[in-house]
């Protein structure tokens, strides 16, 4: 962890907060992808129908995280110095109307 601060110009604590975020991020997504899956099998609901369900169910919620970040944080990016990643970025937040805080 400590390396990739380094290199990438991020501040220990910063880090550390984005670790428990996507830690967060991830129980979010268990946590909901097994309620779906207990729905599911207590309504009887065929395998293939219950394995779309909570496929739909984890990226509907990791997506709406994704964009909760996004739209939280639109200027905050240490990978912005990547310009595959930059590019990614900055035609995200154009699909969501979003202006870039940083050149």
């Amino acid at each position: 962890m400590r390396l990739v601060g380094r290199l990438l110009g991020v501040a220990s604590a910063r880090l550390w907060w984005q670790v428990a975020l996507f830690a967060a991020m991830g129980l979010a997504v268990s946590l909901s992808v097994g309620a779906a899956a207990m729905a599911g099998h207590a309504a009887a609901v065929p395998l293939f129908a219950r394995v779309l369900i909570e496929t739909a169910v984890g990226a509907a919620v990791l997506g709406s995280g994704v964009l909760l970040l996004l739209q939280r944080f639109p200027g905050y990016a240490p990978l912005q110095r990547f310009e595959a990643v930059r590019r990614w970025h900055g035609r995200v937040l154009d699909a969501l109307h979003m202006k870039l805080s940083h050149p």
